[in-house]
C-alpha cells in the first residue's frame, strides 16, 4: 500500500510539472511566475519532475516522426490524467534515440549509423551526402541521413566537421546542451564535462542552448574564427536559455588536435583533463573532484601531456601523481 501511495503522489507532482512546462512553453511565463517559484521551492520532487519533462521533451525533437506526437500533446495544457500519460509516452519515445545511438533503428525511418573511436584513435568517416566527420580519441557519435535533413548526435568527445552544403538539408549537431545548425562550413564540437565548444574554422553556424526548446531564445549565430561555449547541467529552470558566450581565435586552432596539437582557451581544468586523457593511454584521473572554478589556458602537443601534467602544481592548487607511460592522478592540494 505504502509504495502505491507514493506512486500516486509521484503520479500527481509529474502532473503539476507537466502542466507549468507546458504554460511556460506557451510563453505564458511572467503571469504565473510567483506561483511557479513558489511551486518549486515547497519539494525538491518538483524540480527534478520539471527538469524531467523538459529533457523528454527536448530529445523528443530528434527523433524522426515523433515530434509531431510532442506538437499535438503540447497543443494545449496538460489539465488531465491523459494528458500525464501523453506526456511518459513521450519520455519513452525519447528512450528511442538511446536505442540510436548504440545503432539500432527506429521503426519506419532511415537507418541511424554510429562511429566510435578508442583512446588515442582519430578516425575520418566519409558520409553519404559528402559531408567528412573526423573523430578525436574516445569519441562516439550517432549519424541520421533524411530527406530534409541530415542529424548527428555527438554522444562523447570531439569532432570536427567538413559539411557537404545542401541548401534543402541543413545539417544539424546535437552535443549536450549545444544545438548546431548549418548548410555547409567547417567546424568543431567539443563535449566536455562542464561546457560544449563550437568552434568554426569556415562559414558560418547557428549555437542555441537546447533549454531554449523549453524557454525560448539562446541562440548565436558564429562566423570564421569565432567559437561558442554552452554551459552543460540541467538548466531549465533557469529565466532564460543562456546565449553562447562567444569569443575570437585563430584559424589553426579550430580542431588543432588533428595535427597533435591541443588548445585550451580558459577552459574549466577537470574538462581539460577528462580531454587529455583521451588521447594519454595509460588515462587521467581525478579531474572530477577539482573545484569548478580552476581554469587552463594552454597549448602544447599530445606527445608532452606528461610535462604539461608534471607543471600544473606550478600555477594551480593541485598535486600530480604519476610519471610518463602510467596513468596521472590529478588532486586538490591540501591547502587548495
Amino acid at each position: 500500500m505504502g509504495a502505491r501511495i507514493h506512486d500516486l503522489e509521484q503520479e500527481r507532482i509529474d502532473l503539476a510539472a507537466a502542466e507549468w512546462f507546458v504554460q511556460r512553453a506557451d510563453g505564458d511565463r511572467a503571469a504565473g511566475d510567483d506561483a511557479f517559484f513558489a511551486w518549486l521551492a515547497s519539494d525538491e520532487r518538483h524540480g527534478l519532475a520539471y527538469d524531467q519533462i523538459a529533457a523528454a521533451y527536448e530529445d523528443l525533437a530528434q527523433v524522426p516522426g515523433l515530434a509531431e506526437r510532442g506538437a499535438e500533446v503540447t497543443a494545449g495544457r496538460a489539465r488531465s490524467w491523459e494528458r500525464l500519460r501523453d506526456w511518459r509516452l513521450i519520455g519513452a519515445m525519447a528512450a528511442a534515440l538511446l536505442l540510436a545511438v548504440m545503432g539500432l533503428r527506429i521503426a519506419s525511418a532511415p537507418p541511424v549509423a554510429s562511429y566510435v573511436t578508442a583512446p588515442g584513435e582519430i578516425r575520418t568517416v566519409v558520409l553519404a551526402d559528402g559531408s567528412r566527420l573526423t573523430l578525436a580519441p574516445a569519441t562516439a557519435v550517432a549519424v541520421q541521413l533524411l530527406a530534409g535533413e541530415r542529424r548527428v548526435l555527438l554522444g562523447r568527445g570531439t569532432a570536427f566537421f567538413a559539411v557537404a552544403h545542401d541548401r534543402t538539408r541543413p545539417f544539424r549537431v546535437q552535443a549536450g546542451p549545444a544545438g548546431v545548425t548549418v548548410l555547409g562550413t567547417r567546424f568543431e564540437v567539443r563535449k566536455g564535462s562542464h561546457e560544449t565548444v563550437v568552434a568554426v574554422e569556415q562559414g558560418r553556424v547557428e549555437v542555441a542552448d537546447r533549454a531554449a526548446i523549453a524557454l525560448g531564445g539562446g541562440e548565436s549565430v558564429l562566423g570564421a574564427g569565432e567559437t561558442g561555449t554552452v554551459p552543460n547541467g540541467s538548466r531549465y529552470l533557469a529565466w532564460e536559455a543562456r546565449h553562447p558566450a562567444v569569443r575570437r581565435l585563430e584559424g589553426r586552432e579550430v580542431a588543432a588536435w588533428r595535427h597533435g596539437q591541443l588548445v585550451y582557451d580558459d577552459a574549466p581544468l577537470a574538462s581539460v583533463l577528462a580531454d587529455i586523457g583521451r588521447y594519454y593511454g595509460p588515462g587521467v584521473t581525478g579531474g572530477e573532484t577539482l573545484p569548478a572554478g580552476l581554469r587552463v589556458t594552454a597549448s602544447f602537443q599530445v606527445r608532452d601531456i606528461p610535462a604539461f601534467l608534471a607543471a600544473l602544481p606550478a600555477t594551480l592548487p593541485v598535486r600530480v601523481q604519476g610519471r610518463p607511460g602510467q596513468r596521472y592522478e590529478v588532486r586538490s592540494a591540501p591547502n587548495g
